[in-house]
């Protein structure tokens, strides 16, 4: 958070929660304080921010309530086990998984301790989203709750101002969902455009090297995905090259590949079969290398899909 200007951020977020001044303040400073931290005049102190914050939704968790408390230890157990279940793959209605997933979520909503927090219920949301992508739930349902987990933390959150919000990781999730969901329908357009929105969003506000270099890939590349869906190919390589600068500078070798390989697909598509060829060769051997065996198989039938040769 000492990226960011503390009271510039602090107003900002005060106002996207629907906020007044005296609302915020109280009980934890007087109005007037509160005044003067958001206009910079004074600095908060360690414990008033952590409360500050706190009111506002954005306060990071405590790891160490984890491992402390029974309760959220249970729970973190079962965000563990979400988090391998819930990996965008499409699964039957009758399939066990889906059963399992569901009865998961419902643990977590049934502990009480967990949802005390603004932002365990804003996760729970999310969670229920996902899992309703990958059962092909229709868009508007997703939609309908992404609505809903957004709105815990922007009550006001309006898609055409996307880059002008301070974002938690947990909005960018919700806004990334919401691109999948129309992209789901066939509305690629509009995908796109919520993704441009994302990239702005982090261009005007992320000066944090390391979450430059953990989140702002994975937008690029599903940027770059969504643009190649709607024919708009050259624009797709050129959000690529962005892609591939910020991993190189960041040292996100674990994207790298993949943003390389949609632009090697891209190439493909545009009819630049040697550019294509010669980068589809070279992520070959950067796939090797790091043994990423299962996307390898993805990556060589699709060099034959869009090039018609064997890698």
């Amino acid at each position: 958070m000492a990226n960011y200007n503390v009271g510039s951020l602090i107003k900002r977020l005060r106002k996207q929660k629907g906020l007044t001044q005296e609302e915020l303040a109280f009980p934890i400073i007087d109005r007037a304080t509160l005044s003067k931290i958001e206009s910079g005049k004074v600095m908060p102190n360690n414990k008033t921010l952590e409360n500050l914050l706190e009111k506002l939704g954005f306060a990071p968790h405590k790891i160490t309530d984890f491992f402390h408390d029974e309760e959220m230890a249970d729970a973190l157990k079962i965000l563990n086990e979400l988090d391998n279940l819930l990996t965008f793959q499409t699964y039957d209605q009758k399939d066990p998984v889906v059963s399992k997933i569901d009865d998961l979520i419902q643990q977590l909503e049934n502990n009480e301790k967990y949802m005390q927090n603004e932002l365990n219920r804003q996760n729970i949301l999310i969670l229920k989203a996902t899992n309703a992508i990958n059962k092909r739930s229709t868009s508007l349902e997703v939609r309908s709750i992404l609505s809903d987990a957004i709105k815990i933390t922007i009550p006001t959150f309006n898609i055409k101002n996307i880059r002008d919000y301070y974002l938690s990781k947990q909005d960018r999730t919700i806004i990334s969902r919401l691109a999948v969901s129309y992209s789901e329908e066939g509305k690629t357009d509009k995908a796109v455009d919520i993704m441009y929105e994302l990239k702005l969003n982090f261009d005007n506000h992320c000066i944090d090297n390391d979450e430059m270099g953990r989140e702002y890939p994975t937008i690029i590349m599903n940027l770059a995905r969504y643009l190649g869906e709607d024919d708009r190919l050259n624009e797709a390589i050129e959000v690529c090259d962005v892609g591939i600068k910020v991993c190189i500078k960041n040292h996100n070798l674990y994207r790298l590949p993949f943003i390389l390989w949609l632009k090697a697909a891209t190439l493909g598509w545009l009819g630049k079969a040697e550019e294509s060829k010669k980068l589809f060769t070279q992520i070959v051997t950067v796939m090797e290398l790091f043994e990423m065996h299962d996307h390898l198989i993805g990556l060589k039938e699709q060099a034959k899909v869009v090039l018609g040769i064997d890698l």
